[in-house]
């Protein structure tokens, strides 16, 4: 009876075994993945993803031929989220398809409004409406206002540190 009921138990714990997690053992924590002990050696690059959110392969082959095991990507909330309240999962289908590709796991790296003290990856939504969205401010209360950059407009994010003067 018992044998029957870990038999039949076993695609049940074989697909909670699949996904990464952390496990214990003598009280040290570890990411299991697929049941085994997995150590993330990935590489990161910025540019793996380019403005537009499309993906870049040839980083995914360096990163193989690196002898990594996991690409680390930049996400920008822009990618996810161009009109206010429609999201586009495009961009993540496209990452796990050319990761697999790769036989590489992902580790994403979600920059949401900021990226590099920039505000160039939030959404143009957001960047468009200073109304409902407040734009950074300076330590003297004025407001840091939109630059045009050499690839984006950007928002520069000012510092609130007292030790160095900031005159922009």
């Amino acid at each position: 009876m018992l044998v029957l009921y870990v038999y039949a138990s076993l695609p049940f714990l074989t697909e909670l075994n699949a996904r990464p997690h952390i496990e214990m053992l003598d009280q040290q924590p570890f990411l299991s993945v697929h049941g085994q002990p997995f150590i993330v050696m990935s590489i990161e690059d910025h540019r793996t993803t380019g403005f537009n959110g499309d993906v870049r392969e040839e980083y995914f082959k360096t990163a193989k031929q690196l002898c990594a095991n996991a690409i680390t990507v930049t996400f920008r909330w822009s990618y996810f989220e161009k009109k206010e309240g429609q999201y586009d999962t495009t961009i993540l289908r496209d990452i796990k398809i050319t990761a697999d590709k790769h036989d590489l796991k992902v580790v994403i790296l979600w920059f949401g409004s900021n990226l590099g003290g920039h505000g160039n990856s939030a959404p143009e939504f957001i960047l468009d409406d200073s109304i409902t969205y407040i734009p950074y401010t300076r330590r003297d209360k004025s407001f840091a206002t939109r630059i045009h950059g050499l690839r984006t407009n950007r928002i520069y994010c000012y510092s609130f540190d007292d030790k160095y003067k900031n005159h922009l």
